[in-house]
């Protein structure tokens, strides 16, 4: 566990470069967790993190965050985003347009490998995650500035 716990941390380098976005409720209490990391592939950029509180799956807090974290990835001019994922998260990466490329190894456990996914992120990119540019919603997104922050989020 304590190496699946290192690879799902937030880093302050992370919230530095601002590469990681927070939903909040309408309350404050946070409702998800997004991040984007570098790829080693020309014009990708991956799905470092995503993450929604367990009450909060299902009510599209993770539409929204996948929504925006292509929408970042498109506006710092990435072409594809790149997604490893938990084996039981596959069917949201699949209902928001991701295509399944192949398996890849776990950053968090030795010997296990996940699903690869990949959105390439053309024009109808956002459109296939059923979130429209127009939609209203009750939780805002808020760009992580400090490690203090980033710490509430982990929790």
């Amino acid at each position: 566990m304590a190496l699946a716990r290192v690879a799902l941390e937030v880093s302050p380098e992370q919230i530095a470069a601002g590469d990681v976005w927070v939903a909040t409720a309408a309350g404050g209490s946070v409702a998800g967790i997004v991040a984007l990391g570098s790829s080693e592939q020309p014009n990708t950029l991956d799905l470092d993190k995503l993450f929604v509180e367990p009450q909060r799956i299902r009510t599209g807090v993770g539409r929204a965050l996948i929504a925006h974290a292509i929408g970042e990835a498109r506006r710092r001019g990435a072409q594809r985003l790149t997604i490893l994922s938990d084996p039981y998260a596959a069917g949201f990466y699949e209902r928001t347009g991701a295509r399944l490329i192949g398996e890849a190894p776990s950053d968090a456990i030795p010997g296990r490998s996940l699903p690869f996914y990949e959105i390439e992120l053309g024009d109808d990119a956002l459109r296939r995650t059923g979130v429209g540019f127009n939609m209203t919603t009750s939780y805002l997104y808020v760009q992580i500035n400090s490690a203090e922050a980033a710490n509430a989020a982990q929790h």
